[in-house]
């Protein structure tokens, strides 16, 4: 897969998209399969993703996309929140278990978004 002429993920796990340097990422959290970009999981600040993708050893899957050993469904509503900056949470998933994951990451959820998650 080409990005604008630029990387394709088949050497890695990031490529680069246009001009401005933004760095696709792709992740595979416990076999759930996630494609973002660098800034948003480096919006949070210092994190588990600031580690990540400043070199930290990490495991690769056979795709060469990052292999998180989390549970996938609850790191979904963790990423739309880097994404938005609000926590939607699917009713399948205990909220409890996302908080937990979030505190994993070392993702800081306000208390007011954690008060009023959204059920979807």
């Amino acid at each position: 897969m080409s990005l604008t002429g630029e990387n394709s993920f088949q050497n890695g796990s990031t490529a680069t998209l246009g001009s401005k340097g933004t760095k696709i990422v792709r992740l595979n959290v416990g076999g759930t399969k996630f494609v973002t970009t660098e800034a948003t999981l480096l919006s949070c600040g210092s994190s588990f993703f600031s580690s990540l993708l400043s070199g930290f050893p990490s495991l690769k899957d056979e795709d060469g996309a990052y292999f998180i050993d989390r549970d996938g469904a609850c790191f979904a509503p963790i990423l739309s929140f880097l994404r938005t900056g609000q926590l939607i949470v699917p009713p399948h998933v205990p909220r409890d278990a996302v908080l937990r994951e979030a505190d994993f990451f070392s993702i800081d959820i306000p208390k007011q978004e954690t008060d009023q998650i959204v059920r979807t």
